[in-house]
Formats: structure tokens, sequence, C-alpha cells
């Protein structure tokens, strides 16, 4: 059963306007994280301006953001996140033309597996600070797909030094990054910003044929 009736249903943007409204909302990201992140490290200037924007900081903020909105809150709906990414990472090894077509190597792929052990521990950090909490190699985990373990690591430390991150001692002499909410906010702004461009015109008042 179709979700629109065809009533309902509208015609689907123009590629070209597609593009405008995501280089309009991309331009904007970079004023959002600045306006989260108002504070240049004084010792690294060199990696802000590498960081801020880069791929890496949006998939972070784009993470983090997924797991507000998909209510992960506790140790139950944890592990059904890392089984979904359980299940991606599966999908990426049955496919070699795709991790071929991205440069992906299927070792590394096969390596960002949540396994049972490093997940117990996962959800035991992720419980015992009571917010989103995760460790660097957890999070370089979860985005495998999109960025090197080197590179997250560096942005997660300029992260936690621009106030995106509190830092806390986890097992293991792990380190945990507990997001305090600035990277979902920019982020939520960024899609709200390609949504408004998207969003189709009111339709207009019906023509007066009574006079």
């Amino acid at each position: 059963m179709p979700l629109l009736s065809s009533r309902q249903k509208r015609p689907m943007p123009a590629p070209l306007t597609v593009l405008e409204a995501l280089l309009k909302a991309e331009a904007s990201l970079t004023a959002e994280l600045e306006a989260q992140l108002p504070a240049r490290p004084a010792t690294d200037r060199r990696a802000y301006e590498s960081f801020i924007p880069s791929p890496e900081v949006i998939a972070i903020a784009r993470l983090f953001f997924m797991l507000e909105e998909a209510g992960v809150s506790d140790e139950g709906t944890f592990r059904s996140f890392a089984q979904l990414h359980n299940d991606r990472i599966n999908n990426l090894l049955e496919d070699p033309d795709y991790l071929k077509r991205w440069g992906l190597r299927a070792d590394r792929i096969a390596r960002a597996y949540a396994e049972p052990g490093p997940l117990d521990q996962d959800a035991l950090n992720f419980v015992r600070h009571g917010a989103m909490a995760l460790s660097g190699s957890a999070i370089a985990r979860f985005l495998v797909e999109f960025c090197g373990k080197s590179e997250v690591f560096d942005a997660l430390a300029l992260l936690a030094e621009l106030g995106a991150f509190e830092k806390l001692p986890g097992a293991h002499n792990a380190t945990l990054y507990r997001t305090t909410g600035r990277l979902e906010r920019a982020y939520r702004n960024y899609l709200l910003t390609v949504a408004a461009h998207l969003a189709p015109d009111p339709d207009p008042a019906p023509e007066d044929r009574s006079r």
C-alpha cells in the first residue's frame, strides 16, 4: 500500500535543485561547526584548519546525531545499533566490487566487526557514564567505511579540545569521548537547511471564480 495518496504526492525536486540545496547546506555546516565550537586551539592551528570542517568531523557528527535520533540510550539499544553495524560490515564484505570502487580493503573492513569482547566493553562504557560515551576505537569501527582510524583519533582529540567531547578514562587504558551535544546540533541544523531548500512551495490559493 503506498504511503501517500496520488493527491498528496508531489514531484521530486530537480537534480540541480538538490545539488544547490546540498551546496548551501555544506556552506552553512562550516558556520554551524564554528558557532558550536568557537574556541580555536592555541597549540595547533593547522589541525583546526585541517579538520573544521573535514570528512572525518562530518562523519563523527553524523554518527552521534544518528545515535541520538535512534534513541540509543541504554545497553539494549546500543547492542541493537552495533548489530546493525555488523550487518553492514557483512554486506560490505559480500560486495567486493563496491569495496574496489571505493578503495576499501576487505581486511580493514573485517577488523571493524564488533566482536563480543570489545562490544561488551563498549556497552559497559556506554551505560556506566550515563550518556553517549564511546572509545576512540569504537567510533573508528563505526566509521570504518568513511574514515581511517588515525584520522578519526586526530579529529577526536581536536574536537575534545574544542568542547565537543569530554574525555574520560575507560577500561584497558582507553580514552572515552562523551558527547556534549554540540556536534549533534550542528548536524541537525545542516539537515534542516537541506530540508528547507527542498521544501515544496505552498499550494497556491484557489482562484476565485465567483466574479
